[in-house]
């Protein structure tokens, strides 16, 4: 196969040319999450001749993924997403070497030049934000809800992961929102983007956060300011704004003196609770003020960590000394106790 004719126009293209195409043959990527974002991602990645692509996620291919999880396909159903994507990605490019990993990613080892994050859950984000630093490699951040969608490139040196999550608060995920099945698409095109300008030495965005709104067209890039007490890259001073299922479980066996506040709709609540859990809704928060201790910690769950990650933000900004339930119910089921129901 006469590679330089399958690469001519990026090798043709002004400040990529053959140096860039070299770069991308050789490097490995990593694709954490062959959802929406990462069935795009990993189809351009594939198709641009990236060296070694490295795909990790552990779940199976469900009916209501594929309006936006475009390389399956109804037959695929109940199949690991991992083993279709590296048949199909195989089949656009036989060049490039896939290695597959049908796991949840946990910070093991990984042997690879940058990381996408095509995941959804804060839990997952914050688990590539310190393997990433660790091995002081790039992540190229993605994330999509609703018809809106973001992009940033996180470094040690220009912000993290953390430093933006604090500024944006909690995060929800598709399966708790929704979202319109082109927007993962387009961000996982914008990841994959990023990818090769990076490895070809071009400008990307480190220090910077594309914002995507498709209900207006709207295409805005901000500047990410580096916090330089961020827990994760700085020296670690800033007030603390989760709290995982494991130290909150903690908590309440030493009986901490906290208020565990849940802010799920009161349909929610019938189906499964927390121990000692409060129900404020989170469109009631505001009007009940009055009922959230100011002197105490205050540690807020949901059904997966969004909307209680969104009350956290409001109420730090009220003065609160207040956590959110990193995973929400979901995490603490698999984590602490499974009677706990997910739904």
């Amino acid at each position: 196969m006469n590679q330089h004719e399958r690469y001519a126009r990026h090798i043709d293209l002004e400040k990529f040319g053959k140096e860039g195409q070299v770069a991308v043959r050789e490097a490995s990527v990593a694709i954490i999450g062959l959802g929406g974002l990462g069935c795009a991602a990993a189809q351009y990645l594939a198709g641009a001749g990236v060296g070694k692509l490295v795909l990790v996620d552990d779940q199976d291919i469900e009916l209501s993924n594929l309006h936006r999880q475009i390389l399956y396909t109804e037959k695929d159903v109940g199949r690991k997403k991992v083993e279709v994507a590296k048949e199909r990605l195989e089949k656009l490019n036989s060049t490039v070497k896939i290695e597959t990993q049908a796991v949840e990613f946990t910070g093991q080892e990984l042997d690879v030049t940058l990381v996408l994050d095509c995941t959804d859950t804060m839990r997952a984000r914050d688990v590539i934000n310190a393997f990433a630093l660790r091995k002081n490699i790039p992540v190229v951040y993605g994330s999509a809800i609703e018809y809106q969608g973001q992009v940033s490139v996180f470094t040690k040196e220009t912000g993290c992961y953390r430093c933006l999550h604090q500024k944006l608060g909690g995060s929800a995920t598709c399966s708790e929102e929704g979202v319109l099945g082109t927007v993962p698409g387009l961000v996982g095109v914008m990841q994959a983007t990023e990818a090769l300008v990076l490895l070809a030495g071009g400008e990307s965005l480190k220090g910077k956060v594309l914002f995507i709104n498709v209900r207006n067209a709207q295409f805005n890039v901000f500047n990410l300011e580096k916090n330089p007490h961020c827990v994760a890259c700085g020296d670690g001073k800033e007030t603390v704004s989760e709290i995982t299922a494991k130290e909150l479980h903690t908590w309440m066996e030493e009986e901490k003196d906290f208020q565990l506040i849940d802010v799920r709709e009161e349909f929610e609540w019938e189906i499964c609770k927390l121990p000692n859990a409060v129900l404020i809704p989170m469109g009631e928060i505001e009007a009940n003020l009055d009922k959230i201790d100011k002197n105490r910690p205050v540690v807020l769950y949901c059904r997966t960590g969004g909307r209680s990650g969104r009350v956290q933000d409001f109420l730090a900004d009220k003065g609160y000394n207040a956590m959110n339930l990193v995973g929400g119910i979901y995490t603490w089921s698999d984590e602490i106790d499974s009677s706990v129901e997910k739904y």
